[in-house]
């Protein structure tokens, strides 16, 4: 549980991933003085249940980026920099989605949709952590609010990809970027360009192929969320 700076508001963030337990919980958590609350937290199921999908992959060249290798290079790095993340609260109100578009591409996948890959390295089922985004006209990818990038590279399965860090848990991933025009501690707003849209890494459609994308995705405290929410919330802060 946080204050925010100059406002008589506490807030507490509680992550319910896609395969959250659908029913009402009862929760305890503390705030920064170590004070105790209580509440009861009801989990409903989607409204729009994502499509789950099986894609043989057809494009020899994505062979490489899938593998269990490949996933546990992601996983491993959004417990990094999760638990690295400032207790200040970096962003300003509702997050923007970074191609200045919520929609999805065409063969693309959504959040928490289960994936179901058949390819000579990988075998196996992953949940898809964010959305899968149509790049803008101009490519360009924007951050999705103000925060400090944590980290750019090149990750097996995520292809070229931008971290920020928005502070109190709260995390955006920008994914299969063909460039990346930031750094590691510098300080982004909405306004600040990331990169461009791409097909790095695992960057494929339905249909097995290759494809330009921005995979976009949000965690709070490990746990991704559905990055729609932070773009729709009324008052983030």
């Amino acid at each position: 549980m946080y204050d925010i700076p100059g406002q008589r508001v506490k807030f507490a963030f509680v992550p319910l991933g896609a395969s959250a337990t659908i029913g009402t919980s009862s929760i305890t958590y503390k705030s920064q003085d170590q004070t105790s609350y209580t509440a009861n937290l009801t989990v409903k199921d989607f409204t729009n249940p994502p499509k789950n999908k099986t894609i043989a992959v057809a494009d020899t060249s994505l062979y490489e980026s899938i593998s269990e290798d490949a996933l546990k290079e992601w996983n491993d790095l959004v417990a990094k920099y999760s638990l690295e993340s400032t207790g200040e609260v970096l962003w300003n109100g509702k997050f923007s989605y970074p191609t200045g578009s919520k929609q999805v591409l065409a063969g693309g996948a959504s959040y928490g949709a289960k994936i179901n890959i058949i390819s000579p390295y990988y075998n196996g089922e992953y949940t898809n952590s964010g959305i899968d985004l149509i790049p803008s006209a101009s490519k360009k990818v924007y951050a999705a609010n103000s925060g400090k990038v944590v980290f750019t590279g090149e990750l097996t399965f995520m292809g070229k990809t931008v971290v920020i860090d928005h502070g109190c848990g709260l995390i955006s991933y920008y994914g299969h970027l063909d460039s990346i025009d930031v750094k590691a501690g510098d300080p982004v707003a909405k306004t600040t360009i990331l990169g461009s849209s791409g097909s790095t890494g695992f960057a494929c459609n339905s249909q097995g192929n290759k494809a330009s994308m921005v995979h976009f995705a949000v965690s709070m405290n490990g746990v991704f969320i559905d990055p729609v929410s932070p773009c729709t919330a009324i008052n983030l802060g």
